[in-house]
């Protein structure tokens, strides 16, 4: 198993917190990169270098790019973990495993479970024949939703974690253009709305009763 992740060029101090927090696990990092992001090369070796999804407003890889040919764990780059060891994320046949993080202000004592947001995610080289959509790309908004949602049509069993994976809090960085295209897409593919699959993945995760959120920064 190794840890899968794309960096990026902003909140470089909570990426490589997070960083730190995985490497405690003694297993592969590996970071899918667009071609001429070294900035990457300060947090890891092992980068596979991509072609950039052209179809959002910042450079990303897309999602078939990250794919390896054994079992990962795909996780965004500012998500920190907690946990002691990684033997509840080893594959299990028809499974899908998902991360829920925990936002917290740095110095500060509120903490709040996302009620929206999934953070990390099992991969097993048999899930590439659902997940073949390349306009998806790790981090841009909504992929989270379709990743599982897809996975769960298909049939996966869907298991989540919501203790131990902390995230700092920061304001959204993606445009409105891009959550608008994210919507559309998923709206096409799944004929549900963006909202009616948020409120079905809360439900599966159990996090229906949490009160509506505004962003903590």
């Amino acid at each position: 198993m190794k840890i899968i992740t794309s960096f990026s060029p902003t909140r470089i101090d909570a990426q490589k917190r997070a960083l730190e927090t995985w490497k405690k696990y003694n297993i592969p990092i590996q970071a899918v990169q667009c071609m001429g992001e070294n900035y990457a090369l300060q947090f890891v070796s092992d980068i596979i270098w991509v072609q950039p999804n052209i179809h959002w407003s910042k450079r990303t890889p897309s999602i078939v790019d990250m794919f390896p040919d054994e079992p990962a764990i795909i996780i965004n780059s500012d998500i920190e973990m907690e946990e002691s060891d990684l033997s509840r994320w080893e594959y299990k046949p028809n499974e899908l495993k998902i991360g829920l993080r925990t936002d917290y202000i740095p110095n500060e004592p509120t903490v709040q479970l996302n009620k929206y947001g999934i953070d990390i995610f099992s991969f097993h080289p048999e899930m590439k024949e659902v997940l073949r959509n390349p306009l998806w790309a790790l981090g841009i908004p909504g992929w989270d939703y379709w990743y599982v949602y897809k996975l769960y049509c298909a049939g996966y069993m869907v298991k989540f974690y919501n203790d131990q994976i902390m995230h700092e809090a920061h304001k959204e960085q993606w445009l409105m253009h891009d959550h608008v295209r994210c919507c559309k897409l998923l709206e096409w593919e799944f004929g549900l709305t963006a909202s009616e699959i948020s409120q079905q993945l809360q439900e599966i995760t159990h996090r229906s009763n949490i009160p509506r959120q505004r962003p903590m920064a």
